[in-house]
This record gives structure tokens, C-alpha cells and sequence, in this order.
């Protein structure tokens, strides 16, 4: 069971994935004798709130496969983090958002889809729900839940053509508010990237000028990437281009400050094998998997890479930010 990689499936595949854990025992036949007494007993993580939603795909499975299955109520969005954590003690079956997927490929620990369930995947889902799915071209889930959404407009406001895209709608009309309270996980990324002001708690306000489409890395001295949440979303794009932009940097000794949450995107760049780093407590599993030397210190300097844990961190952080600038 140590030995698994853990599998990302839906809940209407359990059978599927009962067939592929059992598949990818040990490779030790001692550790396969010691743990016969749990090989026929699968983990099933499933969202708080909705394991009695489970209740007839369990029992049928159950049925079916003569695997017993243990549900588990755990938060979607935590799955990655308690995964990482120890992947021993983590389900064989759980659900989580779909951007979260490179990362748990990138850390080896979820396996690739069969390339016949693969195909069932394209052939049986939306193509968007089907690329959630994967990662690098590769299928390594089931979709089983997709989310939509719908925009509202006053039409004495704005017309049909004004909302034909985010920016026509704010080049036409003001959007405000508090980002928490109007879901910014959802609503940031769009404003902010064609021209929206950004204010800060403390009254600071930064203007978005270039979007991620149209920035050319060598146009800049300097990369910052702040922590936050924010780094994880990016990671998510489908088409890697922050972890694409970030290389251009770390590859050209060009200065890269990062801090908190912010290495994570250095992760994408492939360029981290044998750097020494730091970075918050919860992403630097993700770092040493990525090939780097991480280390617990307030601030580390490894070439044109500087680095730092948390906001306390700040001052020895910005230290160093301004002797690379000045050099």
C-alpha cells in the first residue's frame, strides 16, 4: 500500500479504480504478505457533506468488486495538502479541483489514467471538462463535476456587444468591491488582467497594465512573485505560461525574489534541480521534489534566485531585493 500511487478518480468509477490499485501493489513480496489483510479495503475521501450522497455507488461497488470501501469526509480543496503530507496514509480514491492536478503529478504522487479509460474520458465528457482532466497532454482523472459560469448585466448599462468579453465590459463599465465577498478566486484573475486597480489594505493601489498574454520577460529587470493563494492558481493554467515567463528568468540569471507561497511558480520553470530555497512550510515538499535544496532560514540567496518564508521574513527579504538591484 506504501508503495501506491494514488489514483484520481470520480465516484462513478470506483470499479475502474478498484482494478487499477489493485494492479499497482508492491513490488515487494514481503510487504504484499504483511499487507494482504488490507489489500481487499479501499479509501474513499468524498467532499464534507455529501458522503450519504455515496451510499448506492459504495454499496454497489462493494458488491461488484468484493473491496470493502472506508468514506471519508474531507474538503476538496485540502486534498492536495494532506496528500503531500504522507501519501501512505492518504486515500486510494478522492476527489479535488482540477488545478490542483499538476502539482500532484509533478510531486509523483497520483498515477496516469489508462489510455482506454483515457479515451472514455474525451468520448464521454465536455472537452473542457475532458482537458481538466489532464496534465501536459496526459489524462490522470475522471470529471465528475463541471461549474459554469454566468454573467449579469444592466442592459440600460451596457449592450449585447459591450459584454461580448471581460474587455469590452471594463472598458465600458466600473467594477468594486470587496475581492473576498465577491468571490475573487473567481472574479480577480478576470478584472485584474485587463487594467483594473487593485487596492491594498493599507490604501496602496497597483494598476494592471500587461496581461500574461502579451508580457515579454525581456522587457523586465526583475521578477517578484508575492505569496498568497495566488501562485497555486497560477500554476493552474493550462497552458503553463507563468511557469514559461518565470524561465526566462531563472535560466538568464536574470533577479527572481519570491517569498511565501511564491517559489511555487518557480517549480514550473524545470529549473530548480540542486538551487537552494525556502519558502512557506506547506510548499516545500513541492519545492524538494522539484529538485530543490530547501532550507528553514529567513531568507536564502542562491545566485540570481532570492527567497523568503513569511511575512515576518520581510525585512531580511527586502534586504537582500535591494542589493541585487543595486549591484
Amino acid at each position: 500500500m506504501k508503495t501506491w500511487k494514488k489514483v484520481v478518480l470520480g465516484s462513478v468509477s470506483l470499479l475502474a479504480a478498484g482494478t487499477l490499485l489493485a494492479a499497482c501493489s508492491s513490488n515487494s513480496s514481503k510487504e504484499n504478505s504483511s499487507s494482504k489483510a488490507d489489500s481487499k479495503t479501499l479509501k474513499l475521501w468524498v467532499p464534507t457533506g455529501s458522503k450519504d450522497s455515496y451510499s448506492d455507488t459504495v454499496s454497489k461497488f462493494e458488491k461488484e468488486s468484493g473491496y470493502k470501501v472506508d468514506v471519508v469526509e474531507m474538503e476538496d480543496p485540502n486534498a492536495q495538502e494532506n496528500l503531500t503530507k504522507d501519501a501512505s496514509t492518504a486515500a486510494d480514491v478522492f476527489s479535488l479541483p482540477h488545478d490542483q492536478l499538476g502539482k500532484l503529478v509533478e510531486a509523483g504522487a497520483i498515477q496516469e489514467v489508462p489510455s482506454k479509460m483515457a479515451e472514455e474520458v474525451k468520448k464521454n465528457d465536455t472537452e473542457q471538462a475532458a482537458i481538466g482532466a489532464q496534465y501536459k497532454g496526459k489524462t490522470y482523472a475522471f470529471p465528475y463535476g463541471i461549474e459554469s459560469q454566468v454573467t449579469y448585466y444592466n442592459k440600460s448599462k451596457l449592450s449585447a456587444d459591450d459584454v461580448k468579453s471581460y474587455e469590452t465590459i471594463t472598458s465600458k463599465a466600473k467594477f468594486g468591491g470587496n475581492l473576498k465577498e465577491a468571490n475573487g478566486y473567481i472574479t480577480a484573475p478576470l478584472f485584474l488582467s485587463v487594467g483594473d486597480t487593485l487596492f491594498g489594505k493599507h490604501g496602496e493601489k497597483v494598476t494592471v497594465d500587461v496581461s500574461i498574454a502579451d508580457a515579454k520577460p525581456e522587457n523586465y529587470d526583475a521578477l517578484l512573485i508575492p505569496g498568497g493563494f495566488s501562485p497555486d492558481h497560477l500554476r493552474g493554467d493550462e497552458e503553463g505560461r507563468y511557469g514559461t515567463f518565470a524561465k526566462y528568468f531563472t535560466k538568464n540569471d536574470v533577479p527572481t525574489f519570491a517569498i511565501c507561497h511564491g517559489p511555487l511558480v518557480l517549480v514550473d520553470t524545470d529549473d530548480l534541480k540542486g538551487r537552494t530555497i525556502t519558502g512557506v512550510i506547506n510548499v516545500r515538499k513541492d519545492l524538494s521534489n522539484a529538485g530543490a535544496n530547501v532550507v528553514d532560514e529567513s531568507v536564502v540567496v542562491d545566485n540570481n534566485i532570492v527567497t523568503s518564508r513569511v511575512p515576518d521574513d520581510l525585512d531580511d527579504f527586502n534586504r537582500e531585493i535591494v542589493k541585487k538591484l543595486e549591484a
